[in-house]
């Protein structure tokens, strides 16, 4: 998504999967045949973060100082800094001189 964001991309598809089970990594939302189906998940929550610090056509999009292997990030002045761990195990990186820990595949916003 990240490079997207640096493409300038102003729209893309995202296919939710579908759980009959309230555990859904990478859903936007609980299925529908659940009681309390419909509720927003983390997905949707970083999804929506990432279009408002990434809109399309955002001017100044940046890539930071980086001192760790397997760590993504991208910059913002509409909203931070998105720091990603692309690796299966944690990582200690730098990221514009701030110490960040970063657990397996974690992604952070940074302010």
């Amino acid at each position: 998504m990240m490079q997207m964001a640096r493409a300038g991309v102003a729209g893309a598809f995202y296919w939710n999967p579908e759980e009959d089970t309230g555990a859904c990594p990478g859903c936007l939302w609980s299925s529908t045949e659940l009681s309390d189906g419909g509720t927003r998940l983390p997905m949707m929550d970083l999804l929506s973060h990432f279009g408002k610090a990434f809109p399309p056509g955002a001017t100044g999009l940046r890539v930071p100082a980086i001192e760790g292997e397997g760590v993504r990030a991208l910059t913002s002045a509409h909203g931070g800094t998105l720091v990603v761990n692309t690796q299966d195990h944690g990582v200690n990186a730098r990221v514009e001189g701030r110490t960040v820990s970063l657990d397996a595949y974690e992604l952070r916003w940074l302010t």
